[in-house]
């Protein structure tokens, strides 16, 4: 028999060997090299567990068919190595992105919505200018705080809107009054004083009885009384010595004769002129009212004097219409259909002279 001590190194080719004698126990350690391998003969159980690194992988010689389901973990993927077109549809979520890894860039327009905002995360500076009207405004949420002063002007305020807590002290000027609103009811008791009337608006009308004491008269008028009274006391005496000293009973008064006692103690005061006299009148067709008047030979100290006068015709009556220092006019009135009426005004004027 032929052994192994027979036959030369290299003695033994190919060709000499029979298919399958050649088994695991023949082959010498590291024997086989990567050119007696077949093409696809190294199936995935003959390789030993980590025995295929990196460095026996060919670039572009793993495709995805070859990797098994959940195989890759993230140590194995480069920094990088996952593009937006590699992530499917919703696969990123909340517990994937990193802290303020979102920005403005990452947002679209209108993606951040009412409900994705916290309570409190609008301040005054995200909020542009002009941007809040008046349906942004919480009913009530506008306070004395936020208004800025003079911004409320009139055509702000509905009427009757103004009420008076909201008045402040001294507020309402003359200016703000509107004519005649103030009336007898806005008057407090004792305010209108001396000073808040115009010259010569008190007459007879306003006075009321006995208002008019002797301390409120003018010194010259209050003097006047007094000489007057002096003068009747006067006269009073002379007509009771007078009186006395007649034993025949009194004759009627002459026409010639003082016809009023007041007469002669007017002349007897100082400074008072006593004027009387009388005037024609005569109606000329159908006027209701015609005017007469009567001048003075010495004009009064002003037209504070007193004048009366009557008409001598029972269809006509006399008033005073005006008067002045130096002459005085009066409205004569027909007071019913007749001819035409006419004659004498009898009139009387007594009162301070002038100097």
């Amino acid at each position: 028999s032929v052994d192994s001590a027979i036959l030369a190194d290299g003695s033994v080719i190919a060709s000499k060997l029979a298919d399958g004698v050649v088994t695991t126990s023949k082959l010498a350690e590291g024997s086989v090299e990567s050119a007696a391998l077949a093409d696809g003969s190294v199936i995935a159980s003959k390789l030993a567990a980590g025995s295929v690194d990196t460095f026996a992988i060919a670039d572009g010689s793993v495709t995805p068919e070859k990797l098994s389901a959940d195989s890759l973990r993230a140590f194995a993927l480069a920094e990088g190595s996952v593009t937006a077109d590699k992530l499917a549809e919703g696969s990123v979520k909340t517990s994937a992105l990193a802290f303020f890894a979102v920005g403005t860039n990452q947002l679209e327009n209108s993606a951040v919505t009412f409900d994705k905002l916290a309570a409190a995360s609008v301040g005054s500076i995200h909020i542009e200018e002009r941007s809040v009207d008046g349906g942004k405004l919480a009913e009530g949420s506008v306070n004395a705080g936020h208004i800025s002063q003079g911004a409320i002007l009139a055509y702000h305020l509905g009427e009757g809107s103004v009420e008076r807590e909201a008045l402040g002290e001294w507020s309402v000027t003359g200016s703000k009054l509107a004519p005649g609103a103030v009336g007898f009811e806005q008057l407090a008791d004792g305010a209108v004083g001396g000073d808040k009337l115009q010259a010569e608006s008190v007459n007879s009308l306003h006075l009321a009885a006995g208002a008019v004491t002797f301390d409120k008269l003018a010194p010259e008028v209050g003097g006047l009384l007094a000489d007057l009274g002096g003068a009747l006391q006067a006269t009073k005496l002379q007509l009771a010595q007078a009186e006395i000293k007649l034993e025949q009973p009194v004759q009627p008064v002459q026409p010639q004769q003082p016809a009023f006692p007041m007469l002669a103690v007017a002349a007897a005061v100082p400074g008072v002129a006593l004027t009387f006299g009388h005037v024609d009148y005569a109606f000329g067709g159908i006027e209701d009212r015609i005017e007469v008047s009567v001048s003075f030979d010495a004009p009064y100290a002003d037209d504070a004097y007193v004048v009366f006068a009557m008409a001598d015709h029972p269809g006509c009556i006399c008033s005073l219409k005006e008067k002045s220092a130096e002459k005085a006019t009066f409205d004569v009135c027909r007071t019913r259909l007749s001819p035409a009426p006419n004659g004498r005004i009898q009139w009387m004027a007594v009162g301070l002279k002038s100097n």
